[in-house]
């Protein structure tokens, strides 16, 4: 590993400082181990020193693919006078946002109320008790300099003036958590309907995706707006759909040559990614384009499904069967070299087939990148065999230079997004490579993070471990109901409500009738609700679905009126900020549309199910079982000579057919 970590930082010294970190597991927290500052991990210690010596406590926020937290390592905290002032004036303590992000939260929290924006590096300044008092994101050495001074100098002089300052953010806390009120709008059709029509409005027609720059994928809200516009025929919405996967797949934030996508564009034409290659990112993506085959038909969604999963498959798969977290966008102290080619290097190793890659990928001789080129598919079309095959020699080539850095973390909800999108891709393509690595996966993460009845860890690498935060779980049990949707496993749904009963236990806030984001913890100054979807779904939109999902396989309405009511709390944020509520607009779809579920009970029904596969169904709850089952879903329902499949809405069901033919058709588009 130590190898891993140097090259993701080559400006560390590794023999002259060595502080707390050490004894970290965590590669970003191992990359700053070797610094001038004194720095600590997050938790009981510092806040003990920061208590006895009375100062303020830098938390200092970031990850291990972080350009511009190399950036500032390098420029502030590998600076000797620097860290003599972080030293002698602070109690500093670096957080991997991956590992932590309960802290993050609490911390990102605060400098966006201060400053109106957030982002990483992520440096907040707090009270000895871990009030936030000021902060801010990337500084540079004279800037930051000058803050240390100013604040240390502050906090001598004028203690009250921060406590003031802690109590105002401590206010505005309550300010960005949900405040739900008789004035909410309904969940109904109507809502739905404008929240659509406001993302269309905002379309960029031309590039796909959304005007404007950067431009992050946001797999989650392409999926709803796939579902929404394959639901209603919506062509527009459709052919937005289309164009924004093709764009991105043929763009440079695609990774032309090995698969898999980079965080964002920094332009408005995916041309341009900030290197970084994010599990999350790439398992929610990999969902994305296996459910757009099954609509569009299109070749080059098959081959990015294929191309990202043997991606994964090579590069950020541990040998205990989890994925990795991430791979940096820098190699050899320079974003993205590791990716960009020269137009005279493309001529020295290819001399006579030149020409044709030039033309293909876009290359010249002054490049589209800081003069260099990334590779892109201006054509817009699928490679043919030359270029297939010149594909695999110049990944040969770009094997033998210097890797960017790897976080090999295995984090428990990333590796849920993976197990989803792994049955995602074995339900449109059928390949049981897909189904075996989701079975490993989940297989591994029970076996290692759960312990039933108690906790479900989210990190567990010697000599630390982390507990789950509540997107491990709500994403873990998604995961295990796609698990049971796929092979037809009643195992992982009795496990899933084992972990959904905990769950309760831990996360559930009364009060507002929502779910914590973290534990009960004395170290953290303030508990909150994840309720905004962003690049990953939120926590509690995500566990709505699972709740109602399992309140239809073992008949809990008390489940369903947990998912409604969690859902209504939401109208008022789905109304402001359609953009950053699709997981919530999926939700109030299901319900719209009257909870429809498929049922499928026989010794054949895994083979109709296969033929089921064959269909793209966006609002559907799909169960099924090949033997007698106790499962309340299935009560009343086996048959020992025939297989079956029941369609229901809202508990109202039709008779039951065994004509799988004729159901096909009807519910072909």
């Amino acid at each position: 590993m130590g190898s891993k970590i140097e090259s993701m930082n080559p400006h560390l010294n590794t023999t002259k400082y060595t502080n707390a970190l050490i004894h970290q597991s965590s590669p970003y927290l191992l990359q700053h181990a070797h610094q001038p500052v004194n720095w600590l991990p997050f938790g009981k210690e510092a806040f003990a020193i920061a208590q006895s010596e009375n100062k303020l406590i830098l938390f200092s926020v970031g990850y291990s693919a972080c350009h511009w937290c190399h950036v500032m390592a390098h420029e502030s905290f590998d600076d000797e006078q620097i860290a003599d002032l972080m030293n002698q004036h602070f109690v500093c303590v670096k957080v991997d946002r991956e590992e932590r992000p309960d802290v993050d939260q609490i911390y990102m929290n605060a400098v966006q109320l201060l400053t109106g924006s957030g982002g990483w590096p992520l440096n907040c300044f707090a009270l000895p008790d871990g009030r936030p008092v000021w902060g801010g994101t990337y500084f540079r050495p004279n800037d930051w300099r000058n803050i240390l001074k100013s604040l240390s100098k502050g906090y001598q002089k004028d203690q009250e003036r921060y406590l003031k300052a802690a109590d105002g953010i401590m206010n505005g806390f309550a300010s960005l958590d949900l405040k739900p009120n008789s004035q909410q709008p309904e969940v109904d059709d109507a809502l739905i309907f404008d929240s659509v029509e406001r993302l269309k409005a905002n379309f960029d027609a031309q590039n796909g995706g959304f005007k404007g720059s950067p431009k992050f994928p946001m797999p989650g809200l392409i999926i709803f707006l796939l579902n929404s516009g394959f639901e209603h025929a919506d062509q527009t919405v459709l052919k937005q759909v289309d164009i924004s996967l093709q764009k991105m797949a043929y763009g440079g934030i695609y990774d032309q040559l090995a698969g898999g996508f980079a965080r964002y564009s920094v332009d408005a034409k995916w041309l341009v990614p900030h290197f970084e290659k994010m599990l999350y990112d790439n398992a929610q993506l990999i969902s994305l384009y296996s459910k757009a085959y099954r609509v569009y038909k299109k070749p080059i969604y098959k081959r990015i499904v294929e191309e990202t999963l043997s991606w994964l498959f090579y590069e950020m798969k541990s040998t205990q069967g989890l994925f990795y977290s991430a791979y940096d966008a820098d190699s050899e102290g320079s974003e993205g070299k590791y990716y960009v080619w020269s137009k005279v290097e493309i001529e020295t190793e290819f001399p006579n087939q030149a020409d044709l890659i030039s033309e293909y990928f876009g290359i010249s001789a002054d490049g589209n990148f800081e003069g260099s080129n990334i590779l892109t598919v201006p054509s817009l079309t699928e490679p043919k065999q030359d270029i297939e095959a010149l594909k695999k020699r110049m990944l040969e080539i770009r094997h033998t230079r210097v890797k960017p850095g790897l976080d090999s973390k295995t984090i428990t909800s990333w590796n849920a997004l993976t197990i989803s999108a792994l049955c995602d891709a074995y339900e449109s393509f059928g390949n049981p490579d897909y189904l075996n690595q989701a079975l490993e996966t989940m297989q591994v993460l029970l076996r290692n993070r759960w312990q039933a009845g108690h906790t479900l860890l989210r990190f567990d690498a010697l000599p630390t471990y982390v507990s789950g935060l509540f997107d491990d779980y709500a994403l873990t049990i998604n995961a295990l109901i796609d698990l049971n949707r796929v092979c037809f496993d009643d195992q992982y749904l009795y496990i899933a409500k084992d972990m959904l009963d905990l769950a309760q236990t831990i996360f559930f806030d009364a009060s507002s009738e929502l779910y914590f984001y973290a534990r009960q913890s004395d170290e953290l100054v303030v508990r909150t609700h994840e309720i905004t979807d962003n690049v990953i779904p939120s926590s509690n939109a995500v566990m709505a679905h699972n709740l109602l999902k399992m309140s239809q396989f073992f008949g809990r309405a008390d489940w369903e009126y947990q998912a409604l009511s969690m859902l209504k709390k939401m109208s008022s944020q789905i109304e402001r900020n359609p953009s950053f509520s699709y997981h919530w607009l999926d939700l109030a779809q299901h319900f719209a549309l009257g909870l429809k579920e498929q049922v499928l009970i026989g010794n054949q029904a895994m083979h109709f199910k296969k033929e089921i596969d064959s269909i793209f169904q966006a609002y559907i709850t799909i169960c099924g079982n090949t033997k007698a089952s106790n499962l309340p879903i299935f009560e009343g329902r086996w048959n020992d000579e025939q297989t079956l499949i029941y369609e229901c809405i809202h508990k109202a069901c039709g008779l039951a057919t065994d004509d799988f033919k004729r159901f096909i058709e009807a519910h072909t588009k």
